[in-house]
């Protein structure tokens, strides 16, 4: 019933059937252009979201093997440390056994 009374208000108004369906199909056209937009602009976001995370996986990476060589390095200098402390010993030794033989 409201329907009905909808269009014989818009009939009263000059609106023809063939108007209200042509103010349909505009504002159908409008929406769809809109959503059209909306996809366009989240397919460039999805995109740009890619490519900062391909970016950012990258510098991970990076990272990784710099942390990896960093601690290989801190290992041969450890190491190093260990044997040059193990000299050390060794040649203070050497030198109290020389320092006994000449006394």
């Amino acid at each position: 019933m409201t329907r009905l009374r909808e269009e014989i208000d818009n009939l009263r108004n000059g609106k023809t059937i063939g108007r209200l369906r042509s103010d349909t199909d505009a504002a159908l056209l409008e929406k769809h252009n809109e959503v059209t937009r909306l996809r366009e602009a989240n397919s460039r976001l999805r995109s740009d979201t890619d490519g900062a995370l391909l970016e950012k996986e990258g510098e991970v990476t990076r990272l990784r093997e710099e942390t990896d060589r960093l601690r290989n390095d801190n290992a041969a200098l450890t190491g190093g440390m260990a044997q040059a402390s193990e000299k050390d010993n060794e040649m203070t030794r050497l030198r109290k056994e020389i320092g006994r033989v000449r006394n």
